[in-house]
């Protein structure tokens, strides 16, 4: 039972995951915290590589690692 309710979990969560990918929904992290005196910081900027950063880590390792685990729990 338990197996089957972890399964479900993580499918929910994937399809949360790509939903929040195809949205463009990755503003709802936090942004980074700057000090005040920073002149050179531009806030497009820096949201854009967030963003980008944040698109490739989801990407490359945290849904390749959840659908392994659904692939595992699916035995």
């Amino acid at each position: 039972m338990k197996k089957v309710q972890t399964k479900q979990q993580l499918t929910e969560s994937l399809h949360n995951l790509h939903k929040l990918l195809k949205e463009d929904g990755t503003t709802v992290f936090y942004p980074p915290i700057v000090p005040s005196d920073c002149r050179s910081y531009d806030q497009a900027t820096a949201d854009y590589i967030r963003d980008q950063r944040l698109r490739l880590y989801l990407k490359s390792w945290v849904i390749p690692n959840i659908e392994k685990a659904i692939s595992e729990l699916s035995k």
